[in-house]
């Protein structure tokens, strides 16, 4: 094994101590954790076993196992960019929804009258 590959396993063990931890300060679900925790086993035994990713390749039509990995790196953050506009769009909508309802709750408050034009004064 390379110096490259020793030192991305240690730095993908890193990565799946975290991710435990994480887990166990419930941060995120059970299947996300599954789901966590195996692509960074796989990563690390493609790292180690890189002659897998090439016969994949091999077998899709691709050159090599590099060009198929940045493929898919390019799909996978293509997706989370959508995926995250969408969240962000929604979390607008509703950051607009609640200062609307907010507004108008104040707007109708008579007592909310009262303390602004107190402030005011002082």
């Amino acid at each position: 094994m390379s110096i490259f590959q020793i030192l991305i396993v240690l730095i993908l063990a890193f990565i799946v101590i975290k991710t435990i931890y994480r887990f166990i300060k419930k941060d995120f679900s059970f299947w996300l954790f599954i789901l966590m925790i195996s692509f960074w086993l796989i990563i690390c035994l493609l790292v180690i076993y890189p002659e897998i990713l090439s016969y994949l390749s091999s077998n899709l039509g691709i050159g090599r196992g590099t060009d198929l990995a940045v493929y898919l790196a390019i799909l996978a953050i293509i997706y989370l960019i959508f995926k995250y506009n969408v969240r962000i769009s929604h979390l607008e909508k509703k950051i607009t929804q609640i200062v609307r309802n907010n507004a108008l709750k104040n707007a109708k408050n008579p007592q909310y009258e009262q303390n602004r034009d107190n402030s005011r004064q002082l």
